[in-house]
């Protein structure tokens, strides 16, 4: 049967309606959050806090992923009782240090095909689609949320996220999560040990108890578990529960 451009734009249309992104947040274990209650370079560490990292982002279609979330310390931060630090190599494979410190962005890139059809693609994750955990430790000002949870950010030719080419129409576009109003919107790693941050709750600067004590809450919740789970398995726990679902609706031009 020949196609006739309505018939064939409607093919498009319900081939490409909707793909789904899965990202797992999950602990890999050689990225660690390490105290020392000395607060000097070269302190052993005597908690080390796992991380939430390597989410591992599979697309059906012509869809490329970089990078990954990773609510780790900040990368080269060695001073202080918090730090960053990460193995050389893990076995005979050496370990790039950027890949065990802090990244909150993902950025989701593609091709609609053909050009002449496009008309707007929408991201979106829906209130379903993300952790409870997660979305209370959004609520008690650990982290933020990315900017389309529940609010659909559309994107149009217009948009700087989308570039057109001669037969196809490219999209880049960045999920980007953050660390919350508890932290002041930076990485505990370098608020919590900045002398001239004050506990809301003593006015004075956070002692290394309190320090300890706000990130083994901050993973309890971001984890969903409850009291009964000890502080030493709260610091180590993998978080292999942690899997958003992120929505993009390609809109044909019909």
């Amino acid at each position: 049967m020949k196609l006739t451009k309505r018939s064939y734009n409607r093919r498009i249309y319900v081939f490409g309606i909707v793909m789904f992104l899965s990202i797992a947040l999950m602990s890999t274990g050689f990225a660690t959050w390490v105290m020392s209650q000395n607060a000097n370079k070269d302190g052993e560490g005597n908690i080390q806090v796992g991380t939430i990292t390597d989410g591992s982002i599979a697309f059906k279609g012509d869809i490329s992923i970089s990078d990954t979330f990773r609510f780790d310390p900040a990368l080269g931060d060695s001073d202080g009782h918090i730090v960053h630090r990460a193995p050389e190599q893990v076995g005979e494979e050496p370990v790039d240090p950027k890949l065990t410190a802090e990244n909150l962005k993902v950025t989701i890139s593609g091709t609609v095909t053909p050009k002449e059809y496009f008309k707007e693609l929408t991201v979106k994750i829906e209130k379903d689609d993300i952790p409870a955990g997660v979305i209370a430790a959004a609520d008690a000002g650990y982290i933020t949320l990315p900017t389309c949870y529940d609010n659909p950010v559309v994107l149009t030719e217009a948009s700087p996220e989308i570039s057109i080419q001669e037969s196809d129409v490219n999209f880049s576009y960045t999920v980007e999560f953050g660390w919350g109003s508890v932290f002041g919107n930076k990485n505990p790693s370098l608020y919590l040990d900045d002398p001239l941050t004050p506990n809301p709750e003593t006015g004075k600067a956070y002692t290394f108890e309190e320090k300890e004590a706000l990130l083994v809450e901050f993973r309890r919740t971001m984890f969903d578990l409850d009291d009964t789970v000890p502080a030493e398995e709260v610091m180590s726990y993998l978080g292999t529960n942690l899997v958003y679902t992120i929505s993009l609706v390609a809109t044909a031009n019909i």
